[in-house]
C-alpha cells in the first residue's frame, strides 16, 4: 500500500439530499458523512443511568445508581490519574489515584460507556488533603473477567452524597487523523492519538467506495497505535494493495478522562451488544462534541453484506452483471430503522445506487465501456448516520459472441 499524503477533506455541510454517493468527491468525505459532523450546540444532557435495557452480557450487571445525578453534588478531584491506562494481561490492575478533598469515605465505580455499573469496590476511609488510591483487576462484581472495551470510573463520597465522574466534564471531543499524520508499512497502519478515542479506521477508493471498515468504533489507547489489514474486502477475496487511489480514513472521539481499555491476548473489541442509558451531563459551557458521542454503540457500527455467486461472476462487454446479495446479514435493528441503499463500484467507481434498498437484493448491474478482462465489482450498503457495509468480488468481462 502506498502512503498517501493528500489532506483529509471534513463535511462541513448538511447532509446531502440526493444519493450516498455524492456526499463528497474524496473517500472521507463520504464515508464521514452526517455521524462526525459536529453539532452546533451541544447534545441534550439530561439522561441518566437508570436500567430497564435487556442486558445480553452475564458478565456486565445494570444497576440504579444509588446517589441520584439530580441531588449529588459534584466532588472536585483535580488530581485523578490511572495507571496503567490499558490492561493487555489478566494478571494486571488499574491503580486509580486521587487526593481527598473532604474527610469521609470514598468507593469506586466502574462503568461501561453505555451506562451499564460493572464493579463497585468496597468503601475506602480518606483523610482531607490525603491520596487514596483504588486497584481493579478487569472483572466484573462476580469476578468474571470483562469484555474487551473501554471502561469508566466514578468516585462516590458517601457523607457528602457527592461523586466525581469524568464525563461531566469530558470525553465525545471529536477526533481526525489526517491523512499525512497515518504511515503505512506492508499489513500495519500506525497513527498517534491525543488521548484515549473510540475510533473508526476505513479503507476506501478516493471516488468514494468503501472497501473496508479495518475498525468499527473501537476504543484505542492515547499516543501511538498500530493496527494490521492486510489489504483485502471483508470476505478476503480481493485484495487493493497497490491502488493508487486507496486512501485510509481515522476519525472518532476522545473517551472521558480515566477510561481504561481492556484488551485480552487473542482478543478483539467485538461488539457485545450491550446496551444502557449513556451519561450525559457535560456542562452547557463546554464545546461541541462529536455527533457520534453517547449514542449506543449498535447506533455506529456498521452492518456486514455479502455476495451471492462472488467466486465466478462474469458477462459480457455492454450488458448488465447479474448481482444478489446473502440473505444471512448481520445488520441491527437500529440499521434497519433509518433509509438505507445500495451503491455499487465497479474499479472503485460509482455505476449504479438503489436509493430505496431491498435486503437481500437481487438484481443486475449496468456495465459499459469496460475493456475484456477481469474488474472488481464492491457493493455498499449504507444510510445517512455512517454505518456502512462493503463487499468486493472479481468479475470477468468477455467479449461478446460473434453472430455466424
Amino acid at each position: 500500500m502506498q502512503n498517501r499524503r493528500e489532506t483529509v477533506k471534513e463535511l462541513d455541510s448538511e447532509r446531502p439530499r440526493s444519493g450516498l454517493a455524492e456526499a463528497g468527491a474524496a473517500l472521507v468525505g463520504m464515508l464521514c458523512l452526517a455521524g462526525c459532523v459536529v453539532p452546533t450546540n451541544p447534545p441534550n444532557t439530561t439522561s441518566s443511568r437508570s436500567g430497564g435495557e435487556v442486558n445480553a452480557n452475564p458478565a456486565i450487571t445494570a444497576h440504579d445508581a444509588p446517589v441520584s445525578k439530580a441531588t449529588a453534588q459534584r466532588l472536585n478531584l483535580t488530581d485523578f490519574r490511572v495507571t496503567p491506562d490499558r490492561l493487555t494481561d489478566p494478571a494486571q490492575s488499574a491503580s486509580f489515584h486521587f487526593t481527598a478533598p473532604v474527610d469521609g469515605h470514598y468507593r469506586l465505580r466502574i462503568w461501561t460507556e453505555e451506562g451499564f455499573l460493572v464493579w463497585e469496590s468496597a468503601e475506602k476511609a480518606g483523610r482531607k488533603l490525603q491520596p487514596v488510591e483504588f486497584t481493579w483487576a478487569g472483572q466484573a462484581n462476580d469476578g468474571a473477567r470483562v469484555p474487551a472495551e473501554a471502561y469508566i470510573p466514578e468516585v462516590i463520597a458517601r457523607e457528602r452524597n457527592a461523586s466525581w465522574d469524568p464525563r461531566e466534564s469530558s470525553g465525545g471531543e471529536r477526533v481526525v487523523v489526517t491523512a499525512a499524520d497515518i504511515e503505512q508499512y506492508g499489513e500495519t497502519i500506525a497513527y498517534d492519538l491525543p488521548a484515549a478515542c473510540r475510533i473508526r479506521i476505513r479503507a476506501g477508493s478516493h471516488y468514494g467506495a468503501l472497501y473496508s471498515n479495518i475498525v468499527d468504533w473501537e476504543p484505542r489507547t492515547t499516543g501511538p497505535n498500530v493496527d494490521r489489514w492486510e489489504g483485502r474486502d471483508p470476505s478476503g477475496r480481493v485484495s487493493f494493495i497497490g491502488d493508487p487511489d486507496l486512501q485510509i480514513a481515522i476519525s472518532g472521539y476522545q473517551l472521558p478522562k480515566g477510561t481504561v481499555i481492556v484488551q485480552w491476548p487473542g482478543g478483539s473489541f467485538v461488539s457485545n451488544e450491550v446496551r444502557g442509558r449513556p451519561l450525559l451531563v457535560r456542562h452547557p459551557s463546554l464545546p461541541p462534541v462529536s455527533g457520534d458521542w453517547g449514542k449506543p454503540l449498535s447506533h455506529l457500527r456498521s452492518p456486514s453484506i455479502d455476495l451471492v455467486g462472488a467466486e465466478k461472476m462474469e458477462t459480457t462487454a455492454n450488458s448488465w452483471l447479474p448481482v444478489s446479495t446473502s440473505p444471512h446479514l448481520l445488520v441491527s435493528r437500529e440499521f434497519l430503522s433509518e433509509p438505507f441503499e445500495i451503491s455499487f463500484y465497479v474499479d472503485g467507481l460509482l455505476a449504479q445506487e438503489e436509493p430505496r434498498g431491498l435486503l437481500p437484493y437481487e438484481g443486475r448491474v449496468r456495465i459499459d465501456n469496460l475493456a475484456i478482462g477481469t474488474h472488481i465489482l464492491t457493493v455498499n450498503l449504507g444510510n445517512f448516520q455512517g454505518q456502512f457495509g462493503t463487499s468486493s468480488a472479481q468479475f470477468v468481462v468477455k467479449a461478446p459472441e460473434s453472430k455466424p
